[in-house]
């Protein structure tokens, strides 16, 4: 797939999303309405004519998957409960006897609405009226055995609960400042994360400001953006977040306030169409170098800004941030990606692992996502939450096996 085309569905994420998401519910709506009609077409028994058996067959549907769905959760609870409790010997059989359970439940309700379906094809008015037949004794076991395969696999896929690098989003922890200011820098920098991730966008007079929107509205109070300001009228402008009040900041000083305190940065270069035509060759002259003695990395939405960081500057590490997971890392690469957490799976972490390139997720900041991330085995976290997410990963992996377990559930859905 081209390059260009996943460039512009990352920089157009959420006009597409929109876009997807009614088609979606557009698609939903018109199924349920015309599949009747269709099978009724095509089924070699005459079907009822009203749709009364069809609304039937949907409500049980409905409940048999909210009833799964709820079963699920119950066993991955069963495993949260005795992660504590049990000895780590026990935690790993434990762990892989519920995800067969879970397996069992979400695959039966699964094969009951496709027999509801055929039934229903068949000319049957109620979808599941009539009680099952037990399976053929072969077939059974051959279910069981695929079944433990699957949930062996689940809970010993690897990487799981990697080392995670703790990386501060915006430079803040728990709301202690106001982000991507010297303030929340200096209160951070004291936990001392992996790397502190911050954004960058030009200025009017070419220069760059410390800031993540493109638009002072909702921090300065003030329908404005880089562009059309210079660095020092962006400077004298005050910025609220969190009860805390703090004035924005030029790179060179962010970037020296970061070197004074032996702070690793984690750079997000922001692009837009008022940027000047070759900002990213002049970043990378005047400051690649610079980063690369740092131990500083560089991120970004834009593919571009990842290509031409890599022509100028071939040893700075330079990373592609990924707001849709929908396509293999091979046609993006990259030094290291940044997943968006919604979206995340298995199989990214895996087809980045497979290349030996570190993963890093963002913004789990509940503990519960920052251990399903964990246990999908992520490098690392971007987090609003540092200190919550350094005490997450400090504690015994048998107390987080049932983020296996709930990541396993999810990915049915």
């Amino acid at each position: 797939m081209s390059a260009t085309l996943i460039n512009f569905v990352g920089l157009h994420r959420h006009v597409l999303g929109g876009i997807a998401i009614m088609g979606y519910l557009v698609l939903a709506i018109a199924g349920g309405y015309y599949l009747p009609q269709f099978l009724r077409r095509i089924a070699p028994y005459p079907l009822p004519p009203c749709q009364k058996g069809w609304w039937r067959s949907g409500w049980w549907g409905i409940g048999g998957g909210f009833l799964g769905l709820f079963t699920a959760e119950l066993l991955v609870g069963v495993a949260w409960w005795s992660g504590s409790r049990l000895p780590e010997s026990f935690s790993r059989p434990m762990t892989v006897g519920l995800a067969f359970l879970i397996w069992a439940v979400l695959s039966a309700v699964g094969v009951w609405l496709f027999i509801g379906v055929l039934r229903l094809a068949g000319g049957q008015s109620a979808a599941f009226g009539s009680p099952w037949r037990l399976p053929d004794w072969r077939l059974l076991i051959s279910l069981v055995l695929i079944g433990g395969l699957n949930a062996w696999q689940a809970v010993n896929q690897q990487p799981q609960f990697m080392a995670t690098a703790i990386i501060s989003h915006r430079g803040v922890d728990a709301g202690h400042g106001v982000q991507n200011t010297l303030g929340a820098l200096r209160h951070v920098s004291k936990q001392r994360p992996a790397y502190v991730e911050m954004d960058l966008h030009e200025t009017k007079d070419r220069h760059w400001v410390v800031l993540h929107d493109e638009n002072l509205q909702q921090l300065a109070q003030r329908s404005v953006t880089p562009h059309d300001l210079t660095l020092k009228q962006l400077q004298r402008l005050v910025v609220r977040e969190n009860g805390y009040q703090d004035r924005l900041v030029g790179w060179e000083t962010y970037l020296r306030a970061a070197e004074a305190k032996h702070q690793r940065l984690l750079v997000e270069m922001k692009t837009t169409p008022q940027d000047t035509p070759r900002m990213i060759q002049r970043f990378a002259r005047q400051y690649g170098q610079r980063l690369i003695h740092d131990h500083d990395a560089v991120h970004s939405l834009d593919y571009r800004v990842v290509t031409r960081l890599k022509q100028k500057v071939p040893r700075l590490p330079v990373g592609y941030i990924t707001p849709f997971n929908w396509v293999s890392p091979r046609s993006v690469p990259a030094d290291f990606y940044s997943f968006q957490r919604i979206s995340l799976s298995q199989e990214f972490i895996l087809a980045a692992a497979q290349q030996r390139i570190n993963t890093y997720v963002w913004t789990p900041d509940t503990s519960v996502a920052m251990a399903r991330m964990w246990a999908l085995g992520t490098n690392g976290q971007i987090t609003n939450e540092a200190s919550r997410l350094r005490w997450v990963v400090h504690q015994p992996v048998a107390t987080q096996r049932w983020a296996v377990l709930q990541n396993f559930v999810l990915s049915y859905i």
